[in-house]
């Protein structure tokens, strides 16, 4: 049996294929199969593994404790900077070198990730061409 026979099945999509045949099986297969555990939960509150992240997104449940295993699951987010096109002060460019932690670092500075990973790339290569302006 090739994958060519399973096409536009549920099995089609777990050998491989993601044609919209395939995948739209897929989604059925995974929207029944969520349908069964929440009437198996409707029925039975204690199947329910709470205090869980599984218990958040497969079982819907929003208990307290499955939200806080949820939300330290996810982790702390960084905070969403804007991106800018200023010129890099001296001693920015200082700090870019050092060895502290690429996102910590893009914070403090009040800069992207990106920008301060290009900036250290870049000075490491000695192909630095944006000049720095004095502070």
């Amino acid at each position: 049996m090739s994958v060519e026979d399973l096409c536009g099945t549920e099995r089609g999509y777990r050998y491989g294929c993601r044609c919209r045949p395939c995948t739209d099986a897929h989604r059925q297969l995974i929207a029944e199969q969520k349908a069964d555990r929440l009437a198996r939960a409707a029925a039975d509150p204690s199947i329910v593994p709470h205090g869980t992240t599984s218990g958040y997104i497969n079982w819907d449940c929003r208990c307290d404790p499955c939200t806080d295993a949820y939300s330290q699951s996810r982790g702390k987010r960084p905070t969403k900077v804007k991106p800018t096109n200023r010129r890099w002060t001296p001693r920015e460019a200082e700090l870019v070198m050092q060895d502290v932690p690429l996102q910590a670092l893009a914070e403090a500075l009040g800069r992207t990730y990106n920008a301060v990973l290009t900036k250290r790339y870049l000075q490491r290569r000695g192909a630095d061409s944006s000049k720095a302006v004095p502070s």
